[in-house]
């Protein structure tokens, strides 16, 4: 399993999700370029470009095929990954995944690259859950210590500049869709980033699983839930 976070994020994401998932399989977390730990080059900050660092990794370990599990922007960045090379691709369990329908809140995208203290960033942190008392200074203080590191912020005003053109998502990925590995797709209901409405009319071998009270974080929100769901798709 290759776990991959979306805008902003790192492997901390995956906190509650890596052991689970790791009990009977190798998983392997990783920070995209210009996030976490990584270095801060992304090139365009497109898709592409991220998809093709999946593909790097896959041939740098040595792995013909792999399990995909991915959030956000790591949606869209694994759905490019089948499109462009399907057979490194055994299956995808996506988390509210980017590219399957235009909307996405730009007062997150925005807020998250400007916030430059606690109190402007706790807010936009907020949208991203549904039960807002899980934000606290803590994960402020880590968002902030990341975007102090040099050129984090210019990564992040490429990325969003190649994946939300005009307050909308640049890449429609639902025609990939159609002839993907099996796939597994979560969103929570309530989610303010990306609206679950974008799983509406997927192609019926997909399976959909809509959280109620849950927002764009389900692995951490709802982490026991995801685990299992994701266990029981992968050995079915």
């Amino acid at each position: 399993i290759v776990l991959i976070h979306g805008f902003g994020g790192d492997i901390g994401n995956w906190l509650f999700n890596h052991a689970a998932l790791a009990s009977d399989r190798r998983v392997i977390a990783f920070d995209l370029p210009g996030h976490g730990g990584s270095g801060k080059d992304v090139g365009p900050g497109s898709l592409e470009f991220f998809s093709s660092v999946v593909v790097d990794l896959l041939d740098t370990l040595g792995i013909e095929r792999a399990h995909l599990v991915a959030h956000s922007l790591g949606g869209g960045v694994a759905l490019t990954t089948v499109k462009n090379a399907p057979s490194r691709v055994a299956s995808l369990a996506l988390l509210a995944p980017a590219g399957l329908g235009p909307d996405i809140n730009m007062a997150f995208i925005d807020g998250f690259i400007t916030a430059d203290r606690q109190k402007t960033l706790i807010p936009v942190l907020s949208y991203l859950v549904h039960d807002k008392g899980l934000i606290g200074r803590k994960m402020a203080d880590d968002v902030l210590r990341y975007k102090r590191l040099d050129g984090a912020v210019d990564a992040l005003r490429q990325v969003a500049a190649a994946n939300f053109t005009d307050g909308r998502q640049t890449d429609n990925l639902r025609p990939v869709l159609e002839s993907v590995p099996p796939t597994l797709v979560i969103w929570g209901k309530d989610d303010e980033i990306l609206p679950s409405s974008h799983a509406a009319d997927l192609p019926d071998a997909i399976t959909v699983e809509i959280l109620p009270d849950t927002g764009h974080m389900p692995q951490m929100e709802r982490s026991e839930e995801v685990n299992s769901k994701i266990r029981s798709f992968l050995t079915r």
